[in-house]
């Protein structure tokens, strides 16, 4: 999986993150996949979800609630911001408000592949 994030943009107290995952091996853009956007911290390990764990994600449908259970798996390893999902181009937004000096991490997470993640400045 190759993560390609492609612009941070200021829409007036809010950073637009946008990207598109696709397979590294293929090329071809890669729907559904969850980028989540955190803030570092100590604490962060890699999460690990199981095939129900990623069907009830799946299941939430594109507008992902932080509030959802089905992601408190997500939750319990990593301070979460935002979570969406890839449209069927693979393409992603992220949008959030700046947050002074801190980095965040973008995170691109698919059943069977690596997660794959960078670190983006959290002012434009």
């Amino acid at each position: 999986m190759v993560f390609k994030p492609t612009s941070i943009v200021d829409l007036n107290s809010q950073i637009a993150y946008t990207g598109q995952v696709i397979d590294g091996t293929t090329g071809v853009p890669m729907h559904g996949v969850l980028v989540c956007s955190f803030i570092p911290s100590e604490a962060i390990r890699q999460p690990v979800l199981s095939g129900s764990q990623w069907q009830a994600i799946h299941q939430i449908g594109p507008e992902l609630d932080l509030a959802d259970p089905a992601l408190l798996p997500l939750k319990a390893v990593m301070p979460l911001e935002k979570v969406v999902l890839t449209d069927l181009e693979g393409r992603f937004s992220i949008s959030l408000p700046p947050r002074g000096d801190y980095r965040r991490i973008i995170l691109a997470l698919q059943e069977g592949y690596m997660p794959t993640d960078i670190t983006m400045p959290s002012q434009p």
